[in-house]
């Protein structure tokens, strides 16, 4: 049986929310996303709320994003109901 292991890097939400409009207070989250890419890995960014910050996000090479611009948490029944939309 073979084993995969996929490894990520996950930015928190503080970091993701301390971004401005104007991406100042952005030079830890380009950090982690250099490093991680530097490693081969992807990035996850949890805590985005706002356009900006995807647009951040994408611009600096973190395509997998999380957060309340996208969903309200969900129960597995809700999950699966939208799902199947």
């Amino acid at each position: 049986m073979n084993t995969i292991l996929m490894l990520s890097f996950k930015i928190d939400l503080t970091f993701i929310q301390n971004i401005k409009e104007d991406h100042t207070n952005s030079e830890i989250p380009e950090a982690i996303i250099a490093v991680a890419r530097g490693l081969q890995l992807d990035v996850i960014a949890e805590g985005v709320e706002e356009e900006y910050q995807k647009e951040f996000l994408i611009k600096n090479g973190s395509y997998h994003m999380q957060g309340y611009l996208f969903s309200k948490p969900l129960s597995k029944e809700e999950f699966e109901k939208n799902l199947v939309k």
